[in-house]
């Protein structure tokens, strides 16, 4: 069985960055979700602490990652494979031995439990 948390639309997790974040993107909070629209064919708004932040296209790639919501039920996701597998039955193998395989006593040497 797999599980899958849901993705929230229109709003991202910011990743943040080592030394490479521009100066605008610095009122951000690493780990947070933002919303966040297209404005245009490549810039996009972020609503962000207390004011509109725009980046590039090439910016968003980087910096943002879809928002996945941990804290909500996870979602059932089980793939026709899984599924194949826990409604076949198991198989399994019996092996009829000869030997006598019963624990015994034997008081003559150290009263040891011995296995034959």
């Amino acid at each position: 069985m797999t599980v899958a948390y849901p993705i929230i639309e229109g709003k991202y997790r910011f990743r943040g960055g080592w030394r490479d974040i521009p100066t605008q993107l610095l009122d951000l909070v690493v780990g947070r979700g933002y919303d966040i629209t297209p404005s245009g064919e490549n810039d996009y708004l972020i609503r962000g602490s207390s004011k509109l932040i725009m980046v590039n296209e090439e910016q968003f790639k980087k910096y943002f990652e879809p928002y996945i919501d941990y804290e909500a039920d996870p979602i059932d996701v089980t793939t026709k494979d899984e599924a194949r597998i826990e409604t076949e039955p198991i198989d399994t193998h019996t092996l009829d031995s000869k030997c006598d395989t019963q624990p015994s006593l034997d008081n003559s040497d150290n009263e040891q439990m011995t296995l034959f």
